[in-house]
């Protein structure tokens, strides 16, 4: 019916005009739109070039109706601009170019970001995620009005609110930037720079308060001890104090995490690198595996393993010394310089030199290498070495008897002195015979003294006989030497430590063994003279009380055994404070020593306030501030503010009558603040403000019968309480009246909506979301609505006044991108529900049958499978074939219908003549054409 009106209005204005219908310079020829039997447009054969009018009709504008656009069939009327046929619904917020953000395949904006990318403020980082009303609050109604571009314009809050660090105290910058990365995914600091003092190895740390106050970034010193001052006080290993070491820490240290690697210059002074130990200098746990203290500078003390696991040849099976170096060096323990050939047996010269590869060739016991063997080597058998040695006393086959009589290895005999029960070591290696054996070698004696009595008798460090030492030599003496005598004088019960492993024999026994003391006074009678003050003081005379064995001058007095330990300030008083008439009855009452003090107070004053004079119960040992009184016992605890406030400023009279209300204290403040009095706001403080910040309000308003939600959270307290705080109403319509009266979107008071407000909306900010219980009364959710009945904006796009209740007014977007069949191009109408349900697009019941050709009955029932087979243009269904799937032939159908006037094999001639698909003609159809070609 609606292309008969256009064609009869074509006509008509072509009558009237005498010209074309379609304005003065519209040049095209009509047949292009126009066939000649008819007025009617046949679309599916319309192949009109619409660029040629420089608007190209690409994405949605392929698929809309002619009609959509050309209203007037003037056709140059309609102009080219987005705007003239779409209205602004950003309300003149953005440019009128629509093309700059939507394209013509649809409405929906896909490239936000590079739309972004070319306005004054592109997306970078954390701002890509975000959702455009962060920034355009006004979006929600499509209005998208200029906002400032720099960050503190949108981050005001952000700024205000920081507590780590609280930006306002610390006067930080507004400018973001200078801390921020606008390109990153949070508040991070990486866009600090900190090249004055780079944040390198252990120093790059994730929090600025390990080294800045809270409150502020200036004032550090860069030397590492003004921040590493407890680490280098609190160092055990090695103590950094007591060793005496710079407070320069990089002179061993750098900033790698945990102090470690250390170098230590000044190592040369306590043990001197070289060779290998040259190479593990920076690897100082090869040596102090368990610390820095006490650590062996003999060999023994770090390489007993290598000694004890020596197999070639076992050092303690072979009664090796512990003194490394007689055979090895520092550069490594290959080769070792073991004098073989002049301490035991030639083996690297004379005779057996080169006739053995391995220890185990003679001693072929690997666990004492005392155990040599001759005869299992030796080329000579038993039987010639009988022989041979047949005229020779006391000869046996034998490695032992060998040994005895050929101790350099050779043919001379020779005897051995190892084969006696005094084997010679040590300096009796080079001793003459005749200096033990005087005149025979029979009954020589073993014992040390002996031979040794005139040394004994001559002996001055000490005097032996004068102290009646011991005449068993061995006890002190080796056969190396005299000196060092090896006496461990710990069997004594003096062990010899520190300074006394020093000392001379002779300064303590200079009286007989026996009655030699072990009391320190008893040697050092004279330095307790010499120090003035031990007599004048009386200082006891147990010296190992203060003093140590290594150093004199080292005092080191334990007061902790006493009943009065030092601490805090206490550790480095001047003894004589304290102990100022002597060290005998001295009082551990503080207020014994610091009466004055108590006396003397002012902040607060003791006395006034009747404050105890047991002044631990508020004061440690550290120093009398802070005071350490915990004020917590009293009732009113000290928090925030209060911890930082001087005891006067609350104690003006005795503590007894002092009040915790704080009104009473702050009643000045109250009057200061001129709403409190005219708003008459209740006189308990503590209901609004903490003790951390006077201004730093927190009112806790879900004590009241309204808790504070949603927007109502950081809403201004004047808002609601504009007449004080008595009686304020909690109906949502008393406050939002104005709001309800003004509403537009959709207006309330034309629809009668309840001014119950909670009925639709609850807190959040700008009303959204809001519910709407009595949508039925206006459109009926029911099938697929159901489903989004919650998500108002799918159908209502934030526009509440103009939603259609059309299924197309919705439903546009689906009909025109619908390909199976194309809706536009068939010439479907836009009346979805007379083939749709609410329920779902599929199944649709299209008539198909009664409206176009019968596909569902008839002789075509079942004959097809998709709508393809017989409309081969998917992109006009207007357009059909019969030909291409029917079983006729063109020369059967030319000789069957050779008889029809105006017989044509051509779809649309049979459509014409069978419109039902049976082989009855459409008689209309068939006169008419009959007409036409006579």
């Amino acid at each position: 019916m609606q292309k008969l009106s256009f064609i009869i209005a074509i006509v008509i204005a072509g009558v009237s005009l005498a010209q074309s219908p379609h304005g003065k310079n519209f040049n095209i020829s009509c047949e292009e739109c126009h066939s000649t039997d008819k007025w009617d447009i046949e679309y599916d054969k319309l192949d009109f070039d619409h660029s040629i009018t420089n608007f190209n009709l690409e994405g949605t504008h392929k698929n809309i109706s002619c009609r959509n656009c050309h209203e007037s069939i003037v056709f140059s009327e309609v102009e080219q601009q987005c705007l003239s046929c779409h209205t602004d619904i950003h309300q003149n917020s953005l440019d009128k170019d629509c093309g700059q953000c939507h394209t013509s395949e649809s409405w929906l904006i896909k490239n936000i970001n590079d739309i972004h990318r070319s306005s004054r403020f592109p997306l970078e980082g954390n701002h890509r995620q975000a959702d455009c009303i962060d920034c355009h609050r006004s979006s929600n109604n499509l209005l998208f009005e200029t906002i400032g571009i720099e960050c503190i314009d949108c981050h005001i809050v952000d700024y205000q609110s920081a507590e780590e660090p609280n930006h306002i105290q610390a006067g930080f910058s507004t400018e973001c930037q200078d801390c921020h990365r606008i390109n990153d995914f949070s508040w991070n600091m990486a866009n600090i720079v900190h090249d004055f003092f780079p944040l390198t190895n252990g120093h790059q740390i994730d929090n600025c308060f390990q080294c800045h106050s809270q409150n502020g970034f200036e004032g550090l010193d860069s030397d590492c001890y003004s921040c590493h001052q407890s680490d280098y006080s609190s160092a055990q290993d090695p103590n950094h104090t007591t060793s005496g070491f710079s407070i320069n820490c990089q002179e061993c240290h750098t900033t790698n995490s945990g102090w470690h690697p250390a170098s230590f210059k000044e190592h040369d002074n306590f043990f001197q690198l070289v060779g290998a130990h040259k190479i593990i200098e920076n690897d100082c746990s090869k040596c102090h595996s368990v610390g820095y203290t006490n650590t062996p500078n003999e060999c023994i003390g770090c390489h007993r393993s290598d000694y004890e696991s020596t197999i070639d040849p076992s050092h303690q099976a072979a009664g090796f010394g512990s003194e490394c170096e007689l055979c090895h060096n520092s550069s490594a323990w290959e080769p070792a310089e073991f004098d073989h050939d002049n301490e035991f047996f030639p083996i690297y010269s004379g005779q057996h030199n080169g006739e053995w590869n391995d220890c185990s060739d003679c001693h072929t016991n690997s666990q004492d290498f005392q155990v040599f063997e001759c005869i299992t080597c030796h080329e000579h058998n038993q039987s010639e070495m009988n022989s041979k040695h047949s005229d020779i006393n006391g000869y046996i086959y034998e490695s032992g008897a060998c040994y005895a009589c050929h101790p350099t290895g050779s043919e001379e005999g020779g005897f051995n002195h190892s084969a006696t029960s005094f084997p010679l070591e040590g300096a009796h290696r080079a001793t003459e015979c005749s200096e033990c054996h005087s005149g025979s070698y029979q009954g020589t004696s073993s014992e040390c003294i002996s031979c040794h009595n005139v040394n004994y008798q001559n002996s001055t460090q000490p005097n032996h006989t004068q102290i009646n030492l011991s005449q068993n030599c061995e006890e002190c003496h080796t056969s190396n030497a005299w000196q060092p005598s090896q006496f461990d004088h710990a069997v004594t019960g003096f062990q010899l430590i520190g300074g006394h492993n020093l000392t001379l024999c002779s300064d303590c026994h200079n009286v007989p063994v026996e009655n030699t003391t072990s009391e320190c006074f008893v040697c050092h009678e004279s330095d307790y003279s010499e120090a003035p003050e031990h007599a004048s003081q009386n200082y006891p005379k147990t010296c190992e009380d203060c003093h140590n064995t290594n150093n004199w001058e080292e005092t080191d007095f334990d007061h902790s055994a006493t009943q009065f330990a030092l601490t805090g300030a206490h550790i480095n008083a001047n003894c004589n404070n304290c102990h100022s008439t002597g060290y005998a009855g001295t009082t551990t009452i503080c207020g014994d020593c610091h009466i004055s003090d108590y006396n003397n107070s002012q902040n607060p004053n003791h006395t006034d306030l009747s404050l105890s004079n047991n002044c631990e119960e508020c004061h440690t040992s550290n120093a009398w501030q802070p005071s350490q009184f915990d004020h917590a016992v009293t009732g009113f605890q000290l928090i925030g503010g209060h911890n930082l406030t001087l005891c006067s400023d609350c104690h003006n009279v005795p503590v007894e009558n002092t009040t915790s209300e704080c009104f009473v204290c702050h009643e000045s403040d109250y009057s200061e603040a001129p709403e409190h009095a005219s708003q008459n706001y209740p006189k308990t403080c503590e209901d609004c403000h903490n003790t951390n910040n006077w201004e730093e309000t927190d009112f806790d308003h879900s004590a009241t019968q309204f808790a504070l939600t949603g927007a109502h959270i950081n809403a201004n307290c004047n808002n609601c309480h504009s007449t004080g705080y008595a009686g304020t109403t909690t109906i949502c319509g008393d406050c939002h009246i104005s709001d309800y009266n003004n509403s537009q979107n959709p207006n309330h008071t034309n629809l009668s909506l309840s001014n119950n407000c909670e009925e639709c909306h609850t807190t959040n900010y700008d009303w959204q979301p809001a519910t709407f219980s009595i949508h039925n009364d206006f459109y009926l959710l029911q099938g697929a609505h159901s489903s989004i009945a919650n998500d108002c904006s799918v159908c209502h796009n934030d526009d509440y006044n103009n939603t259609s209740n059309d299924c197309f007014g919705c439903h546009q977007q689906n009909y025109n991108s619908t390909t199976d069949p194309v809706h536009s191009a068939s010439g479907f109408g836009t009346a979805c529900e007379d083939c749709h349900s609410q329920n779902a697009w599929e199944p649709s019941t299209f008539d198909h049958d009664n409206q176009y050709f019968p596909i569902y009955s008839g002789k075509h029932k079942s004959e097809w499978n998709s709508c393809s087979d017989c409309h081969n243009n998917q992109s006009n269904f207007g357009q059909f074939s019969c030909i291409d799937c029917h079983e006729h032939n063109q020369n059967d159908m030319d000789d069957k219908h050779k008889e029809e006037d105006g017989y044509l094999y051509d779809s649309y001639a049979c459509y014409d003549c069978h419109p039902s698909g049976t082989e009855d003609i459409n008689l209309h159809k068939y006169l008419n054409k009959i007409k036409v070609f006579r």
